[in-house]
């Protein structure tokens, strides 16, 4: 059985200071080989996020992925915010 956890949220959600990289690594850390992040976009209320931000820290964690995790976890970018951020 794969073992994965289908709703973190890194430091882009309020609720969280986890950065990509560091929920990589905890999944790792904890057998997981899948992960998905379930930030936080809140279109009303006070959360403002900086989707520039946000895009480098996915390419950033994309490019751990790609050069260092993907040997320890399964990595598919199906329906993501890559589509709506245009990456």
């Amino acid at each position: 059985m794969k073992r994965a956890d289908y709703h973190i949220h890194s430091d882009f959600s309020p609720d969280s200071t986890l950065t990509m990289d560091q929920a990589c690594e905890n999944a790792i850390s904890l057998g997981l080989k899948e992960l998905c992040f379930t930030d936080h976009f809140e279109i009303a209320g006070d959360i403002v996020i900086d989707y520039g931000k946000y895009r480098q820290a996915v390419l950033r964690a994309r490019g751990g992925m790609e050069s260092s995790y993907h040997s320890r976890l399964d990595w598919k970018w199906v329906f993501d915010i890559i589509v709506f951020l245009n990456i």
